[in-house]
């Protein structure tokens, strides 16, 4: 994927509910601890595999390994989200989204809406 080309989110297979289900027994049954290593870990890993796909001469599996270790970090990070307070990791994710959306020229309106969505409504 070149530099400027973005590929379209697309929605979970899984629900949302489902997912945070799947994971507050992730951590029931492993701990708290275990859990919070493991994210450690699955980060790790996905750090070594974006550095191992910025180089232009890249192996032809670097962008899997990174989707799939973006996919890991992903279940942990809703993890971490359950052990700690997602009120104030939400608040933290806001202002910085907020600070990012100035540094970018991006508006965000009412409630999170940025004017591509008040429009649509």
């Amino acid at each position: 994927m070149s530099a400027g080309e973005f590929k379209p989110m697309c929605i979970s297979p899984v629900p949302r509910e489902k997912e945070t289900e799947i994971c507050r027994k992730a951590i029931a049954r492993f701990g708290r601890v275990n859990q919070i290593m493991k994210a450690l870990e699955e980060l790790a890993e996905l750090q070594r595999a974006l550095a191992r796909d910025v180089p232009m001469d890249a192996p032809e599996d670097a962008e899997a390994n990174v989707c799939e270790e973006i996919a890991d970090a992903e279940i942990m990070l809703t993890q971490l989200r359950l052990l700690y307070d997602p009120l104030e990791i939400n608040e933290w994710k806001a202002s910085k989204l907020e600070r990012l959306a100035r540094m970018v020229g991006v508006e965000i309106g009412e409630e999170g809406e940025d004017e591509h969505q008040r429009d649509q409504t």
